[in-house]
């Protein structure tokens, strides 16, 4: 478990490491006593529980018995933890005067990893899974964002970012749903960013991917759920680029293609010879 609670207040484990994974080793001893003292209780079914702070394992907190608490029997892998510690540094240095909540339990009974109750603007869902949920259960969770105004910030393990030439299904309802898809190392503390753009030429379809990497620290999350910055203004530029421009229809484009296959060039347009030499789209 990622938190409990001690004399009425909620302590999260991923505090007893700094950003860099260094223990505060003073804070640990004092819950390691207040645990010994019987004073730290989980958050779900009111039991007695303890810290588990070694130097190879990520920190959590679990029950001295077995329970039929969900909350305990929910025990994640070193990945998923550390991954989620990582994404709590990051979420306390991008808004570091606002409340930040833990496995945060939704009106529709679910939970998110995080969550940003702003006051001053729409909340936020920050959702960190190693791998792909049901398309059912995506769809529940992103509607419910959506219907009750919550930005919703979608992050995968990097395993799953398998392919470089085209998003996977559930990569692309991300995609669709925050403009860009993330994957999270753990082990590397890297972020990988990634977005998809697609049009058609000669009723063929066309992908490109442009995708960045970040170290985890570098990152600053906005308030609209954005990652980096830098990388948006990469990819509005890619997707001009990518994209038709202005006065360049894709039925005369298609026509135009085939005429100049077909050596009848002269019969196409100067600006539509020009843009297709500039594309290079008879390579």
């Amino acid at each position: 478990m990622e938190s409990c609670i001690h004399k009425g207040e909620e302590i999260c484990a991923y505090e007893l490491k700094d950003s860099s994974g260094i223990y505060q080793v003073e804070r640990v001893e004092e819950l390691k006593l207040a645990a010994a003292r019987g004073e730290l209780i989980c958050r779900e079914c009111g039991s007695k529980v303890y810290l588990a702070a070694g130097l190879i394992k990520e920190p959590y907190f679990a029950h001295y018995d077995l329970t039929g608490c969900e909350y305990s029997a929910n025990r994640e892998s070193e990945e998923a933890l550390k991954g989620k510690r990582l994404l709590y540094h990051l979420l306390r240095t991008s808004f570091p005067e606002e409340e930040l909540c833990t496995r945060y339990k939704l009106k529709n009974g679910l939970y998110c990893s995080f969550y940003l109750p702003f006051t001053d603007g729409k909340p936020m869902a920050v959702e960190f899974r190693l791998y792909n949920t049901g398309i059912d259960e995506f769809y529940i969770r992103d509607q419910y964002y959506r219907e009750e105004g919550i930005i919703p910030v979608y992050i995968l393990g990097y395993r799953v970012d398998k392919n470089d030439r085209q998003l996977s299904w559930y990569q692309n309802l991300i995609q669709k749903s925050m403009g860009y898809c993330a994957f999270l190392d753990a082990v590397l503390e890297k972020m990988y960013l990634k977005k998809s753009f697609y049009n058609r030429f000669e009723g063929k379809g066309r992908v490109r991917l442009l995708r960045k990497d970040y170290p985890v620290k570098e990152l600053l999350l906005n308030r609209n759920g954005i990652l980096s910055e830098e990388f948006m203004e990469e990819c509005s530029k890619a997707e001009k680029a990518f994209a038709l421009p202005e006065g360049i229809r894709e039925d005369i484009l298609e026509n135009a293609l085939r005429l100049v296959k077909e050596g009848q060039g002269h019969l196409v347009s100067e600006k539509y010879r020009d843009f297709i030499r500039e594309r290079k789209l008879l390579r």
